[in-house]
C-alpha cells in the first residue's frame, strides 16, 4: 500500500469511524491491559498471540499530528501502540484472530532484518493485517524508516502450516527494487495460496530470511 493508497485508505477508516462502521480507539500506552495484541506461553513452551482485544484482522495507524508514532512489538511479541495517533481497525473476517506463528521470534528477528536492507533500526509499523490461506498463515505489514511517512514499505511474515513439527517454520518476505512499468510497484502480494513479487522484473526480487528460534524461560 503506495502513498496515494494508504491516504484514501486512511481517510475511509475515519469516515467509517465517524458513522461508527468499525471500531475506533485511542489511548493506548501498551500496559497489558491495553496491548493491541497480546502474546503469551502456551503448553508447549511456544508463544502463541491473539487480536481479541479488537476481534479484527486489521489495524491502521490514523496520526494526528507530525510526531512519531506507530506499532512496534515488545520483547514478549505482543503489539502496542506509541505516539499520538489512532487505531483504526476493520474486519473482513468472523471469529478469532489467534496467531500459530510465534510473534515472540518474530519480535526478535525483525528489527534485524529490517536494518540489514535500509541500514536503519529506527522503524515504526503503521499498517498490520493478519489473515490464513490454505496450510498458511499470513501477516502483512507496513513500516515507515527514519519517519518517513510519505514512503511506507511492505512486507510479509509467512508462517507454513503444512510442517508436522510443533514450531512451524515461519519467514519474513521482502519484494525489493522496481517494476518494469512505471504504474506498478514491487511489493508482495498474496495468490493462490503462494507469495510473490507484484511483477516480473530483473530490478523486482524478493528477499527471504527464516525467522530464527529463540529460547525462552516460562
Amino acid at each position: 500500500m503506495k502513498k496515494s493508497t494508504l491516504i484514501k485508505v486512511t481517510m475511509f477508516i475515519i469516515t467509517l469511524c465517524m458513522f461508527g462502521t468499525v471500531t475506533c480507539s485511542e489511548n493506548y500506552d501498551g500496559t497489558e491491559e491495553t496491548k493491541l495484541m497480546k502474546s503469551y506461553p502456551n503448553s508447549d513452551g511456544n508463544f502463541e498471540s491473539d487480536l481479541s482485544n479488537y476481534e479484527s484482522n486489521r489495524l491502521y495507524i490514523i496520526r494526528e499530528d507530525s510526531n512519531p508514532s506507530g506499532l512496534r512489538f515488545m520483547e514478549d511479541g505482543s503489539l502496542i501502540r506509541f505516539g499520538n495517533a489512532s487505531i483504526g481497525t476493520s474486519s473482513t473476517v468472523k471469529g478469532n484472530f489467534n496467531t500459530r506463528t510465534n510473534m515472540k521470534n518474530v519480535a526478535a528477528s525483525l528489527p534485524n532484518f529490517i536494518k540489514k536492507l535500509h541500514n536503519s533500526d529506527n522503524y515504526a509499523i503503521t499498517y498490520f493485517e493478519h489473515f490464513y490461506l490454505e496450510n498458511s498463515e499470513v501477516i502483512k505489514m507496513e513500516y515507515i524508516v527514519d519517519n518517513d511517512y510519505d514512503n511506507p514499505e511492505s512486507i510479509m511474515i509467512y508462517t507454513d502450516l503444512s510442517w508436522t513439527q510443533a514450531a512451524p517454520q515461519t519467514t519474513i518476505i521482502k519484494c525489493m527494487g522496481q517494476c518494469d512499468e512505471l504504474t506498478e510497484n514491487c511489493e508482495e502480494i498474496h495468490n493462490n495460496g503462494e507469495i510473490r513479487c507484484s511483477c516480473q522484473s530483473d530490478d523486482c526480487y524478493m528477499v527471504v530470511e527464516e525467522v530464527k528460534s529463540f529460547s525462552y524461560k516460562l
